[in-house]
C-alpha cells in the first residue's frame, strides 16, 4: 500500500485591487513530500521531495490608489503561487532498467578479472598490433591511438591480471565464503549527470507583466545496490570453492550466458554498439559461473535543481499606473528516489567522453584516407 505525506510551511498572501474589486492570492514557499510503500521488507520504492522558494517574488504598489490603477499589496506573483519552478531540467541519465543491468554487470560474482577465452581470441590480432597502418603522420597517429585502446591496453591489462592470479583467486574465494555465510550486498556508483539552462519566464501577468531571466542547473547522482544469495548448487568443500573462484576469475565458464558474453566481446564492433545500448552489460550481468541469485536491483537517484533570477529588484510604471516594486525570488528543488527493478536490454543516446571522441576521430581519419 502506498503512503503519501506532505508538509507545507512559510505561507504568504496578498491582494490585488482594480476597478473596485479585490482579488486574493496565496503561495507556499516551502513544500515537503514523501511517498513510500507500507509493506514488510526493505528496499521498497521511495520518493522524497523538497521545494524551497526564497527571496521575494512579491509585487507591492506605492503612491495614491485610484479606481483604474493596478494595485497589488504584498502580491505573490503567479510563478510563486503555482510553484512554476518546482521541476528539474531534462538530463541524459540512463533509465532504471539500464542502470540495473550496469549494477549487475559490475558486481556479478561471476564477472571475470580476465576472460581467458577472449584473451586467446584476441591474440590473433597480435601481428597487426606490431605495425602501424597509414601513409601520413596523421593517419599513423590515428592508427596508433586505436591500437593502444583496443590492442595493447587490454592485452597488457589482461597480462598484468594473470601475474596476480593467486591474489585475485584468494580475493574471489573470500567473496564466495561470504556469500555462503551471510550473502553479499554490493553498492555501485553509476555517475553524476548535469544540465544547465537559461529561460525567460513570465512570472506575473495579472497584477502587472513581469518577465525575468532565470539560470538553472540540474545535477543528478545515481547509484545502485543489489544483494546476492547462494543457491542449492553452491559448493560445500574448500577445494570446490577454490576451483570455482579460479573459474570465475578467469572466465572459464561453459554455460550459454558465459559463451555469449565472450563472443560479444570478440565481435569487431561490439564496443561501438555498447555506446548506444546496454547489450554488453546485460550479457555480463547474466554470467552464472557462480551459482547465486540476485535480488531486484535498487536504483537510487538524488536530483537537485537551482533556479536563480539573474536580474535585480525593479520598479514598474505601466500606462500611468502607480509604481509597482518587484523583488526577485530563487528556487531550490530537490528529490530523492529509490526503485527496485530487473535489468532489460535498452538503447540510449549518451554524451561521448573524451576517450570515445578520440576513438571516433581516429576512425574518421583512417576511413577518409
Amino acid at each position: 500500500m502506498t503512503r503519501n505525506r506532505s508538509r507545507s510551511s512559510d505561507p504568504i498572501s496578498g491582494t490585488y485591487q482594480r476597478f473596485g474589486a479585490t482579488y486574493y492570492q496565496s503561495a507556499t514557499r516551502q513544500l515537503d513530500g514523501c511517498s513510500d510503500e507500507v509493506l514488510s521488507g526493505d528496499g521498497l520504492p521511495l520518493y522524497i521531495s523538497h521545494y524551497n522558494a526564497y527571496g521575494g517574488g512579491i509585487l507591492t504598489s506605492s503612491g495614491t490608489q485610484t479606481f483604474f490603477a493596478r494595485w497589488p499589496t504584498n502580491w505573490p506573483v503567479y510563478a510563486l503561487a503555482t510553484q512554476y519552478f518546482r521541476r528539474h531540467l531534462s538530463i541524459s541519465s540512463p533509465s532504471d532498467y539500464d542502470c540495473a543491468a550496469t549494477v549487475l554487470a559490475r558486481t556479478n560474482p561471476s564477472k571475470p578479472e580476465v576472460s581467458v577465452p577472449v584473451f586467446i581470441g584476441e591474440l590473433r590480432d597480435l601481428p597487426n598490433m606490431l605495425r602501424l597502418h597509414g601513409r601520413s603522420m596523421l593517419e599513423k597517429t590515428a592508427a596508433a591511438n586505436l591500437l593502444f585502446r583496443f590492442g595493447w591496453k587490454p592485452l597488457l591489462s589482461d597480462m598484468a591480471s594473470m601475474l596476480y592470479f593467486t591474489e585475485l583467486t584468494n580475493k574471489r574465494l573470500n567473496m564466495l565464503k561470504r556469500i555462503k555465510r551471510e550473502g553479499l550486498g554490493r553498492r555501485c556508483q553509476l555517475g553524476t549527470y548535469v544540465n544547465t539552462h537559461t529561460e525567460d519566464a513570465v512570472v506575473e501577468s495579472v497584477a502587472s507583466f513581469v518577465t525575468r531571466t532565470y539560470s538553472a542547473q540540474t545535477a543528478e547522482k545515481v547509484w545502485g545496490y543489489v544483494e546476492y544469495s547462494p543457491t542449492v548448487d553452491f559448493p560445500s568443500s574448500e577445494a570446490d570453492m577454490t576451483a570455482l573462484a579460479r573459474k570465475a576469475v578467469f572466465g572459464l565458464g561453459l554455460t550459454k550466458s558465459d559463451v555469449l558474453s565472450d563472443l560479444w566481446e570478440l565481435l569487431p564492433w561490439s564496443w561501438f554498439i555498447d555506446y548506444f545500448s546496454n547489450i554488453g552489460d546485460y550479457l555480463e550481468a547474466n554470467r552464472n559461473i557462480v551459482p547465486v541469485t540476485s535480488s531486484l536491483v535498487q536504483i537510487m537517484r538524488h536530483t537537485a535543481t537551482e533556479w536563480l533570477d539573474t536580474n535585480n529588484e525593479i520598479a514598474i510604471g505601466v500606462g500611468g499606473n502607480p509604481w509597482i516594486s518587484y523583488t526577485p525570488f530563487n528556487v531550490a528543488y530537490e528529490t530523492k528516489s529509490r526503485s527496485a527493478v530487473s535489468p532489460l536490454i535498452s538503447a540510449h543516446m549518451p554524451f561521448l567522453n573524451e576517450g570515445q571522441v578520440s576513438i571516433l576521430g581516429s576512425l574518421a581519419i583512417l576511413k577518409g584516407r
